[in-house]
């Protein structure tokens, strides 16, 4: 028998602040780590904390949550869930599979729309809830109230809170914000403003065509 970790976290960035508006709920970020000192964290976000509309698969650090920010303290909810050794290797897969294949993008369109009629399925695409539903649906024993892409925070949250075993804070002034990290890479404006446009315009290809697009 072996376990898995799911770790749930608000995040200090503008879109997950307008979540928090329009929802009442804040925790809105999810990861998922295959060691309980969660030395690495698999998820969907902004790969660099200066383009906001730029994300996808990333391996995480719990640092990458202050996004830069000092004097910054973020509450963090930490799951452990048993699972076989058998659903374990088929995670695992899963992680390595999504993280060689470079055609999966985060799927913004899909986290526009979710928390008004559900969110919507793209083409290797996922938001950070998506994905980490996508693992829990491999494991027998938990039943997703709806298709991984419909899954919303607060849904995602009402399943995994019998395996909470850990609440923690994370302090800007205690966790490591290595600035040699390309999360933290600074990105010139016209080289920021080219990529968030490639990344709406591939996200809508991928909702709408079911496919990437040809560039």
């Amino acid at each position: 028998m072996k376990k898995i970790y799911v770790v749930q976290v608000e995040l200090p960035t503008f879109i997950n602040k307008v979540v928090h508006i329009t929802t009442g709920y804040k925790y809105n970020h999810f990861s998922i780590s295959l060691d309980e000192n969660l030395e690495e964290l698999y998820s969907f976000q902004v790969r660099n904390m200066n383009t906001v509309l730029v994300g996808g698969f990333l391996k995480e650090k719990e640092g990458f949550y202050l996004h830069g920010e000092k004097n910054l303290e973020l509450k963090e909810f930490i799951y452990e869930i048993p699972v076989s050794d058998s659903e374990y290797e088929k995670i695992y897969e899963f992680i390595k599979e999504v993280e060689r294949d470079k055609e999966y993008i985060f799927n913004y369109i899909s986290a526009l729309f979710m928390f008004s009629f559900g969110g919507i399925k793209g083409y290797k695409a996922f938001h950070c809830t998506e994905f980490v539903a996508e693992v829990l649906a491999l494991l027998d024993d938990i039943k997703l109230p709806r298709k991984a892409h419909l899954m919303r925070p607060k849904d995602l949250h009402s399943i995994l809170v019998k395996y909470k075993c850990e609440e923690k804070i994370i302090s800007s002034e205690k966790v490591d914000v290595s600035r040699r990290n390309l999360f933290y890479k600074k990105i010139k404006i016209f080289s920021a403003i080219k990529k968030i446009l490639y990344c709406l315009r591939e996200s809508i290809c991928r909702v709408t065509l079911k496919r990437a697009s040809k560039n």
